[in-house]
């Protein structure tokens, strides 16, 4: 997917409904920057906290009941330590309630097309109801770099300080893959380890989408790995941008394959294939014959 037009290169199970998990705090951040943007908060805006914030299960930030916390420190609480308890201040301060919060989420998703997404809280934590999919995470990552790029320092940040607690960012590839200027993480038991990453080297960005890894460890390697194939085939896309929706599971596990554009670097297109063969798993029959099956978005 080209970032900017939003138009897909290659996914493969990329609209299978599946838990977001904390990649659900993507759409939280861009509702608050939209504050921002209009003006009706700033970075020194201060956010009351709630009971209801408090009684969040982890991973939290450890604010107290009636405790003000500042919109600055919010967006590094869900960046860096992905805190559920500030994602649901951030609710409550600009909605009035999660409800209404929610609400809005939900018409924010189907503006941006995320066909296969609905929310129902904002910080990712379980609820059967709550699904997505890599290529609405894919979406909502690219519309967050594309629209709000300016905020990326926060999410290339190692560590955090607050209240005087450390706390370490929970993207470990910050910093150990080169030009990686977003990350979010997520996990939950139903949904596995997800991550979505932006990754800008030159003037070419890349998208990737990892949904379901069964360790954090490997899903950051086929993370890792598909931004670099990607870099080393720099040739198969000329001239736009590359952004791979993919989803590993106990059955599947799907990896680049440079479909559309075959004709373009036949050295470049072995490559992949050969990385192909090495990280599938399995496929079931339909996918050896065409993994590719939904039509190009544009």
């Amino acid at each position: 997917m080209d970032p900017r037009s939003e138009r897909i290169f290659c996914s493969a199970n990329g609209w299978d409904r599946v838990c977001p998990a904390s990649l659900t705090k993507m759409m939280t951040l861009i509702l608050l920057f939209e504050e921002i943007q209009r003006n009706n908060v700033s970075l020194f805006t201060k956010f009351k906290v709630s009971a209801r914030a408090v009684a969040q299960a982890p991973s939290k930030a450890g604010v107290k009941v009636g405790e003000f916390i500042c919109v600055r420190d919010c967006i590094s609480c869900l960046a860096v330590k992905s805190a559920n308890d500030i994602a649901v201040v951030i609710a409550e301060n600009l909605a009035g309630s999660v409800e209404r919060f929610v609400d809005r989420m939900n018409a924010k998703a189907a503006s941006l097309g995320m066909s296969c997404s609905f929310f129902k809280n904002p910080s990712g934590l379980p609820d059967a109801s709550q699904k997505t999919s890599a290529r609405d995470m894919a979406v909502l990552a690219s519309n967050l770099w594309r629209r709000f790029s300016s905020y990326s320092e926060y999410f290339r940040r190692k560590t955090f300080c607050f209240k005087k607690n450390i706390f370490k960012n929970t993207n470990k590839l910050i910093g150990k893959v080169p030009g990686m200027v977003f990350g979010k993480t997520g996990y939950i038991a139903v949904s596995g380890f997800n991550l979505a990453t932006v990754t800008l080297r030159g003037k070419i960005p890349v998208v990737v989408v990892v949904i379901g890894g069964k360790t954090s460890q490997i899903r950051d390697k086929h993370v890792q790995t598909f931004v670099e194939t990607f870099y080393k085939s720099p040739r198969i896309l000329p001239g736009l941008v590359f952004m791979t929706a993919q989803r590993e599971n106990s059955e599947n596990f799907c990896a680049i394959s440079p479909f559309k554009h075959k004709g373009k670097s036949k050295r470049a297109h072995a490559k992949i294939k050969n990385l192909n063969k090495k990280l599938i798993r399995k496929r079931t029959a339909s996918s050896r014959r065409h993994p590719f099956k939904r039509p190009i978005s544009q």
